[in-house]
């Protein structure tokens, strides 16, 4: 369920009034059943990516509606599918960030990584040599 994935990654501040609650929950799963659409996924597995995104790399809601607009980009103008590239960044943007590489940046190396032929059992290592890491 979009908004279980939402409410179990913590991106709602437990703070925040119930009614300001509901409406980001409800804001993360419309934003999730649109990109759930745009890449051809479910909207329980564009959930759970945007929620790994916001958790792992810490973004806010905008930045991650910013990341899923670049990913559809990359797949509708660079012959790249979708999905795949949800997975690329999904498993290796915390990578990527954690080696100092802007989160605005991360979609779009790790799309040039894919377009390369690099698929995500290679990509972790190419990106620890490419970036200095020592994994």
């Amino acid at each position: 369920d979009i908004i279980a994935a939402a409410g179990q990654s913590g991106i709602v501040d437990a703070a925040l009034p119930d009614d300001e609650k509901r409406h980001q929950l409800l804001a993360f799963a419309e934003t999730a059943a649109q990109m759930g659409v745009a890449f051809d996924v479910s909207g329980d597995q564009a959930g759970q990516a945007m929620a790994q995104w916001r958790a792992s790399l810490g973004l806010s809601q905008n930045e991650a509606i910013q990341m899923g607009d670049a990913i559809n980009h990359l797949a509708n103008n660079m012959n790249a599918a979708a999905p795949a590239l949800l997975d690329v960044v999904s498993y290796q943007g915390a990578v990527a960030k954690a080696s100092g590489l802007a989160s605005e940046n991360i979609d779009y190396f790790l799309g040039a990584v894919f377009l390369g032929g690099i698929y995500l059992p290679s990509s972790k290592f190419l990106l620890e040599k490419l970036l200095g890491l020592n994994g």
